[in-house]
């Protein structure tokens, strides 16, 4: 794991997941070839990350795995309908907990 991770989206396209302040953070890189106009926040699991890492499952979506400051792993991921695990839409990610 690290502060920095890229997922490859299912049409090829890249999507960058960091850690800022505690926050997962993630921009994407948009149709037409740029990038989302800003970084967007995942929220902060557990205590604050200190780590992520990305997986992109079989059918193309992501999840996402963090490490918080006291050791505690967390994750989310992208819904088949939509939106983050554990969110309504337009909400940032609901962090589930694996434990430590």
């Amino acid at each position: 794991m690290s502060i920095i991770d890229v997922g490859t989206m299912k049409d090829g396209r890249f999507e960058v997941f960091r850690v800022r302040n505690g926050e997962i953070v993630h921009r994407w890189n948009a149709q037409g070839g740029g990038w989302s106009p800003k970084w967007e926040s995942l929220g902060k699991p557990g205590k604050g990350a200190v780590a992520v890492q990305v997986r992109t499952m079989p059918d193309g979506r992501f999840e996402i795995f963090a490490v918080d400051s006291d050791g505690e792993v967390f994750n989310c991921w992208w819904k088949k309908e939509g939106g983050w695990s554990g969110s309504k839409p337009g909400q940032r990610a609901g962090w589930q907990s694996l434990g430590k």
